[in-house]
């Protein structure tokens, strides 16, 4: 990826679906792409121009189990984690929806400045989601400890407990 970009290729280009480099990049672990394209002041926070390529790397990579370093390098880069994908969903929304999310991963989009209490276009917090996706008990006591209000009530007036 290096060579090609020192040889002149677009970082911005996008593929068929609107993607681009990066975050496909982040969306299948490739922490060294990312980080050349990072290198070469690709933007963080890019999003794909049609349906499939519309969420942020953050995102991509908060939802497809990353390893946290590749969260943290998206986060250092810039990527802004209260950023808003389809749904309105954040990346701590995100990443609770996937399996397996992790506490390190949470704690990091956390401590970046990810919003406990922001809700998706449903009403939904990420104590919803935790909830919802039955994710670990540690992970539900973190987002209480980092301020969500268990009392937050979604579109239908349901709280996440």
């Amino acid at each position: 990826v290096r060579l090609l970009l020192e040889s002149g290729a677009d970082r911005h280009l996008r593929n068929a679906q609107g993607q681009t480099a990066l975050q496909l990049a982040a969306k299948h672990k490739c922490t060294a792409t990312i980080s050349v394209l990072l290198e070469a002041e690709v933007d963080p926070n890019v999003r794909g121009k049609l349906n499939n390529g519309c969420w942020p790397p953050l995102h991509l990579a908060a939802q497809s189990h990353q390893p946290l370093g590749i969260i943290q390098l998206l986060l250092k880069a810039g990527a802004d984690p209260r950023n808003c994908g389809p749904g309105g969903r954040t990346a701590l929304h995100s990443a609770l929806e996937a399996p397996g999310c992790t506490d390190e991963v949470l704690s990091a989009l956390l401590d970046a400045g990810a919003d406990p209490n922001a809700k998706d276009s449903g009403g939904e917090t990420p104590l919803h989601y935790a909830v919802q996706y039955q994710c670990s008990a540690s992970a539900t006591l973190l987002l209480l400890k980092s301020g969500a209000d268990p009392h937050a009530r979604e579109h239908h007036g349901r709280t996440p407990l």
